[in-house]
Formats: C-alpha cells, structure tokens, sequence
C-alpha cells in the first residue's frame, strides 16, 4: 500500500477500504494472479471431473498421461501443509447459510513435498527425474476430502 495514502485518507476510509481500493487497481500482483488464476480454471473445465476427483487429504497425488508408445506418470508426494483455506470461511451471513445449504466447500490448499516425473516407453521407464516442489490446488466446487 502507498504509504501517503493512510494519512492523506485518515477519518475518510478505513485501512480495510484502502486495502480493498488499492487491491483493484490496474497492474496489481494479486489481481493479475486471480485473473491468470481464472483463465487456468476456464481452460481446466473439460477435465472437470477428473480435477474434482482428486483425493486432496491423501499424501500422494498421481497423474497419468499417454502418447503412443510413451506414459508419463507425474507423481506428488505431500510432507507439508502450507495453506489450507475453505471459501466459505470468507463468507458472512445468507452467503455462508446459502453455501453451507448447497454444500459448498470450495478451497484452496497449498503444500510442499517431493515431484517425481517419469516416462515409460512400453512397461520400462526410461526416465526419472525427482525434485523438491510446491502444490497448489484449487478448487470451485465441490472438493472431495
């Protein structure tokens, strides 16, 4: 936040409206993340399905992709909760009782662990790499614990 802007706005608005003002502007971090963010969600929408299906609570999450000959298993193993956010934490009122209503439980999880990717040309992997990785997870609707 700008700082000359809480004082020249002091008895005007409060921090809350400031931060809520600046948060909006153009060229803004976080806005520019939501907005990337929703152009992800936008193209994820024809695996749907399978996004909602994948088991959050567990410690491994894997991923299976073929071309041909060749398979690649993406695999995430989970060693620490960073962020564990429920949207409708955020809500108040007939929002939160219209959500809790309609079992809404969209969230967005954030963790650390170990990323192996591997390609398999046939039943013989042919490649492995493994690292240290950061996950982030989001869902918008109905996510399964």
């Amino acid at each position: 936040m700008s700082a000359a802007l809480p004082p020249l706005l002091k008895g005007v608005a409060s921090e809350d409206e400031i931060h809520t003002v600046l948060g909006g502007m153009p060229h803004n971090v976080t806005i520019e993340m939501d907005l990337a963010l929703w152009e992800v969600a936008r193209r994820a929408e024809p695996h749907r399905e399978m996004l909602l299906g994948t088991p959050s609570s567990e410690g491994v999450t894997r991923y299976t992709y073929t071309d041909g000959d060749d398979r690649y298993v993406i695999t995430y193993t989970r060693h620490s909760d960073l962020t564990a956010a429920k949207f409708i934490d955020d809500l108040k009122g007939p929002k939160k009782a219209a959500a809790k209503l309609v079992g809404f439980d969209g969230a967005y999880l954030r963790f650390t662990g170990e990323l192996r990717v591997e390609r398999y040309r046939g039943e013989a992997l042919v490649e492995r790499h493994v690292d240290d990785a950061l996950w982030e997870l989001m869902y918008f609707g109905k996510a399964h614990a």
